[in-house]
């Protein structure tokens, strides 16, 4: 449903279940925007614009990255004779389990750690003297 108002602007109205309303709310006061400025920042935000879209990417080869240097140190040790074969194994099942384990729980990282940005982004700035 839409109406025109007197300065030429749409307004828009639509239904939602409670719940849905009641997340939205959450969701915005957590932004600390009103529930208005949330949805219309939401509904038009670019996706492409969003800078969360490519984090998982970049966390996800950083972590490669990260791997390819435990390869070449676990490389260098076992060159220069300095650990047993068997301890780098066990070192580097070790690291493939941990880096797997975090692989999981990547989404839930990466959840806390936007809502902790979003928490410093949206804090009212200094006052002005």
């Amino acid at each position: 449903m839409s109406q025109t108002t007197d300065d030429n602007q749409i307004m828009l109205s639509f239904r939602l279940p409670a719940d849905a309303v009641a997340t939205i709310e959450a969701r915005a006061a957590k932004a600390g925007l009103s529930r208005s400025e949330y949805l219309r920042a939401r509904v038009l935000s670019d996706p492409a614009e969003t800078p969360n879209n490519h984090f998982e990417a970049l966390l996800r080869y950083l972590i490669y990255i990260t791997n390819r240097t435990h390869i070449a140190v676990y490389s260098i040790a076992e060159n220069a004779g300095t650990l047993t074969t068997d301890r780098l194994q066990t070192i580097y099942d070790d690291a493939v389990t941990a880096g797997l384990r975090y692989m999981a729980e990547l989404p839930d990282r990466m959840a806390k750690a936007q809502a902790q940005i979003a928490a410093q982004t949206n804090t009212a700035p200094p006052a002005v003297e």
